[in-house]
C-alpha cells in the first residue's frame, strides 16, 4: 500500500517544537478512526511533512504506539 492512499491529518502547531507525546495521540486516533487502514505502511518523513516536526518526536512517538500494540515496525522497512 503506497503512502498516497490515505490521509494523515494536517497539524498546525503554534509552539515549533512538538514532543512525542504529542504526536502520538494525533497517529493513535487516525488508527482508532479508520483514517489509516489496518496494515497501511507509515514512513517517518511523510509524519515529518504534515504535522511539521523533526524526525525525533516520530520515532519516539512510533516507539510508543508500538508499544501499545498500534503499530509494527519492521526494520529497514519503516
Amino acid at each position: 500500500m503506497t503512502a498516497d492512499t490515505f490521509q494523515l491529518p494536517t497539524v498546525q502547531m503554534e509552539v515549533p517544537q512538538i514532543y512525542a507525546r504529542s504526536v502520538a495521540p494525533i497517529i493513535e486516533e487516525a488508527i482508532i478512526y479508520g483514517e489509516l487502514p489496518d496494515g497501511a505502511r507509515l514512513t517517518e518523513e511523510e509524519i515529518c511533512q504534515k504535522m511539521g516536526v523533526s524526525r525525533s518526536p516520530v520515532r519516539e512517538a512510533l516507539r510508543l504506539l508500538e508499544r501499545d500494540g498500534l503499530v509494527e515496525r519492521e526494520p529497514r522497512r519503516g
